[in-house]
């Protein structure tokens, strides 16, 4: 999560040069042109607070403390699905379309 927020901002500053080939303008106009590409860091952040309460969770029902618990575990549920739809959603838009960073550079 750490590596694509990072891209992200990376490619906010960089400037690619039109019709180039070279990887670094090509992957940053990949990032440009994907959908939510401006939601997505908002959602990683989301993602990591999820793992803490999720853990938070889980240390609590093995230490046999579960009261309310069932409310917590319903509102990370609901939660965890709409972090799961936003990255679909965006790793589905950066790997269609016009994406040929991974035949043209060979990448598996």
């Amino acid at each position: 999560m750490g590596l694509i927020k990072k891209m992200i901002a990376w490619s906010d500053g960089y400037t690619p040069v039109d019709k180039s080939r070279d990887y670094l303008d090509v992957l940053c106009r990949q990032i440009h042109c994907t959908a939510h590409k401006d939601k997505v860091i908002g959602t990683l952040e989301g993602v990591e607070n999820w793992c803490k309460s999720r853990n938070q969770l889980v240390h609590a029902l093995l230490n046999k403390k579960v009261e309310n618990q069932e409310e917590i575990l319903i509102t990370l549920v609901e939660s965890g699905l709409q972090y799961c739809r936003d990255l679909d959603t965006f790793v589905s838009s950066f790997k269609k379309g016009r994406n040929t960073i991974r035949k043209q550079f060979n990448i598996q």
